[in-house]
C-alpha cells in the first residue's frame, strides 16, 4: 500500500494524516499490524505515528524501516531556513537553488507557515527537539538505512551500524547539496 501526505508541511501534521490511512489498510487485510517503509520525511511521519508521546499507534506498526531519514536533521533545511549560511556570499543562492529544488522560492519560505513547519522538522534544531519530545515505542521494531556522499572518508561515521562502515568508498554528491554537504 502506498500512503500520502501533505507533500509541504510539518510532520506532526503528516502523522495525522497518515493514521487513518494505517487504520483503513488494517481494515481492509484483516491484520492487526503494519509494516511501514518509509523514505526521508516520511521516516520522522512514522515515528511520531507510532511514538506514546505522538498518536501512539505503535500497538498496531510491527516495523518502521527508515530510508535516508534525517533523524538528526539536515543542514541542507538549515541552509534553506537561513540558520545557516553556506558561505556568506553564495548563501542566498544556495538558499534560492535548494528552495528552487522543491518548486518554491525565499518568499514562500518567509511566508508559508506549512512550508517553515516543514523546514524546521528537517533542520538540525527540530530534529533535536523532535527526538527529545517523541520517544521510541518498544513494541515497535526500528531500522533505518541511510548513505553518505561527500567525498570525505567517514572513519567514525555509523560506527554503530549493523553493515561495515566503508570510510574509503567515496561517491560524489549531487550538486545542488554540494553547498551543505
Amino acid at each position: 500500500f502506498v500512503t500520502e501526505t501533505s507533500p509541504y508541511t510539518g510532520s506532526d501534521v503528516r502523522a495525522k494524516e497518515l493514521a487513518p490511512q494505517v487504520d483503513a489498510i488494517l481494515k481492509k487485510t484483516g491484520r492487526a499490524k503494519v509494516n511501514i517503509i518509509a523514505h526521508s520525511q516520511g521516516g520522522i511521519d512514522a515515528r511520531l505515528l507510532a511514538s506514546p508521546q505522538g498518536l501512539g499507534y505503535g500497538d498496531r506498526i510491527a516495523t518502521i524501516t527508515t530510508i535516508a531519514t534525517p533523524h538528526r536533521g539536515t543542514r541542507v533545511a538549515d541552509v534553506a531556513l537561513g540558520i545557516e549560511n553556506a558561505l556568506p556570499l553564495v548563501a542566498d543562492g544556495v538558499t534560492s537553488s535548494l528552495l528552487g529544488f522543491l518548486q518554491k522560492t525565499v518568499y514562500d519560505r518567509d511566508t508559508d507557515i506549512a512550508l517553515r513547519s516543514q523546514l524546521f522538522t528537517l533542520s538540525v534544531k527540530g530534529a533535536a527537539e523532535c527526538n527529545a519530545k517523541y520517544t521510541n515505542d518498544a513494541r515497535v521494531v526500528y531500522e533505518s538505512y541511510a548513505g553518505r556522499s561527500n567525498m570525505k572518508p567517514g572513519f567514525t561515521v555509523c560506527d554503530d551500524g549493523k553493515f561495515a562502515n566503508e570510510p574509503l568508498n567515496l561517491d560524489p554528491v549531487t550538486p545542488v547539496l554540494s553547498a551543505s554537504a
